[in-house]
């Protein structure tokens, strides 16, 4: 009876394990399905992201910063910095080829925060493109950006809380040096540095001071002069006969320091000196006249 009973209950157990096999079966095949699903999901996400930036879209808000160099000449960084947030892939590049495109992002890193951040590039012998975009996370999107006399500047997008905003230079040379001239004309005296680095050696500006004058608009000192480039600031005179006078200390890593220094009287003769660090010499070219325009080039002996 016993035996006769195993056989009884054999075919239904039978079925009954492979009706549980079976739901095994369905319900792996289900996982698999739900994990294919999930895996497409994430590979179409990040295709989109790739164009997008993953951080800045993850982020309460974001922006991307494109800058489309429409002049023939080749923009050199400066400066660039975030009041608030962070970068998203790297900081803006540090050099802008004449006719090319670049972009950049920050994106905010805390709770109920925005970002904000700066950029400004050298351009040629006329001046700097400074670059503004602030994105905060109560209130609406401003941006700026200013370009040398001569050059403009056009913004267009900006909108939203992931943002996306295009700033375009153009301009020519030749109307800009000329528009230089006349806003120097206009100072009773005016000093135009060039400080051509003619070195291996990346320079880093460690000070810069006026004795007399103000800067010229969009002249200022750059922060970096990078191997085989140059860098150009402008002082001028602010008051009823007076010159202009300053200063600008670079240092040369793992070198020393060049210091150059300029003055531009009311009275009497323009002076000039240029000191360089142990192994390296400083030529100084033109420099007089009222508004005068003095170049300054770093060499290695």
């Amino acid at each position: 009876m016993s035996h006769s009973a195993g056989i009884r209950r054999g075919p239904g157990a039978v079925r009954r394990t492979v009706t549980a096999s079976g739901a095994i079966a369905a319900t792996a095949m289900a996982a698999v399905a739900v994990f294919a699903s999930a895996g497409s999901s994430a590979a179409a996400a990040g295709h989109d992201t790739a164009h997008a930036s993953t951080v800045s879209v993850q982020s309460a808000r974001g922006t991307r910063v494109h800058v489309v160099n429409g002049t023939t000449t080749t923009l050199y960084r400066n400066y660039s910095s975030l009041s608030h947030g962070v970068w998203d892939d790297g900081t803006p590049p540090e050099a802008i080829d004449g006719g090319s495109q670049v972009v950049w992002g920050s994106h905010s890193s805390g709770v109920m925060t925005g970002t904000e951040g700066y950029a400004r590039y050298s351009l040629g012998n006329a001046g700097e493109v400074s670059l503004h975009w602030d994105n905060p996370y109560v209130g609406s999107n401003s941006y700026s950006c200013t370009a040398p006399a001569g050059y403009s500047c056009a913004r267009s997008g900006g909108s939203g809380d992931n943002a996306e905003v295009w700033f375009t230079i153009s301009g020519s040379g030749r109307t800009a040096a000329a528009d230089r001239g006349r806003r120097s004309a206009s100072a009773a005296r005016s000093t135009h540095v060039t400080l051509q680095n003619r070195t291996p050696n990346e320079m880093l500006r460690t000070s810069s001071s006026l004795v007399h004058g103000t800067w010229s608009e969009n002249l200022l000192p750059p922060d970096h002069v990078y191997p085989m480039s140059n860098a150009i600031w402008q002082s001028e005179s602010n008051g009823f006969m007076t010159g202009t006078e300053g200063t600008a200390v670079y240092n040369m890593l793992n070198v020393g320091t060049v210091s150059v220094s300029w003055n531009n009287p009311y009275a009497g003769s323009n002076g000039y000196s240029c000191s360089p660090p142990s192994g390296y010499t400083c030529r100084q070219d033109g420099g007089g006249g009222d508004n005068a325009a003095v170049t300054f080039t770093v060499l290695k002996r």
